[in-house]
């Protein structure tokens, strides 16, 4: 019998609401830290492109849950969402075969120690290196890709998800190897990047002390081509309108007010 995509989307929660401090907002909050306050209450519109973000996280948590690992049987609204999705799943094998005494956590609602950065990462997977022994963490975070390229250098988004997985383990071995990844098929991007315990802990200390400043009624408003892209206090923000209305009047395009940004 046929899978369809409304089977495997059928549970997914489109309207989850996200933490006030969120892995996925923390590259913004770290730049601006005034940005939480006024952000908050303002709901976030999905794209296209986000939505598609979805259809790959439902599909490769049902393949790893029902222990799948193949396509067959699904019925595809968009034949290149297969191809696209199936390269996920190769990737995702050739990481499986390369350890031992692997465990395969999917969905897993992770926090950060001593400070309320929570989330859910999309897999994250544990075992030894068959060919040095050493004990690895694997942290994977799908972007299908299309919009921006997502990088895994000094992403914050994966550092959370590692901080957060990491203080959850119990029995961690002394040397561990932690790997961040990002699957995002569009653009052929299947990266990882590997950190220490040691940056782990500054990354954690230094997201503590944003936090921190960021709780204040006068915590500063940095506008920046990262830190407003997706912030949803975009069009009541002082700081980057006067910033927007600069740009288009240096560059002379359209008039400002034509943006209706206030």
């Amino acid at each position: 019998m046929a899978i369809t995509m409304f089977d495997i989307m059928e549970g997914v929660n489109n309207e989850a609401t996200h933490a006030k401090y969120s892995p996925s907002q923390l590259e913004r909050i770290l730049i601006c830290p005034g940005s939480v306050r006024m952000s908050e209450n303002i709901e976030s519109v999905a794209s296209k492109y986000a939505e598609e973000g979805t259809m790959l996280h439902a599909v490769m948590s049902y393949v790893v849950t029902h222990k799948l690992f193949s396509l067959e049987g699904i019925e595809w609204q968009r034949l290149e969402h297969e191809a696209l999705i199936g390269k996920c799943i190769e990737k995702l094998l050739i990481i499986i075969k390369d350890l031992t005494g692997i465990k395969i956590y999917t969905d897993l609602k992770v926090k950060m120690p001593n400070c309320d950065v929570l989330g859910t990462l999309d897999i994250a997977l544990t075992g030894r290196d068959r060919l040095t022994g050493r004990f690895e963490v694997h942290v994977i975070d799908y972007k299908f890709g299309g919009g921006i390229r997502v990088y895994v250098d000094d992403n914050p988004q994966g550092l959370a998800y590692i901080s957060g997985f990491r203080a959850g383990l119990k029995n961690l071995p002394k040397n561990v190897d932690y790997f961040f990844w990002i699957f995002q098929p569009r653009f052929d991007y299947f990266e990882p990047k590997m950190y220490t315990a040691g940056e782990l802990s500054k990354f954690e200390e230094l997201v503590r002390e944003v936090v921190k400043i960021a709780e204040k009624e006068d915590a500063p408003i940095v506008p920046s081509a990262d830190s407003c892209r997706w912030c949803t206090a975009y069009g009541r923000c002082n700081r980057s309108v006067e910033n927007a209305k600069q740009y288009y009047e240096e560059n002379n395009t359209r008039a400002f007010d034509d943006f209706n940004l206030i």
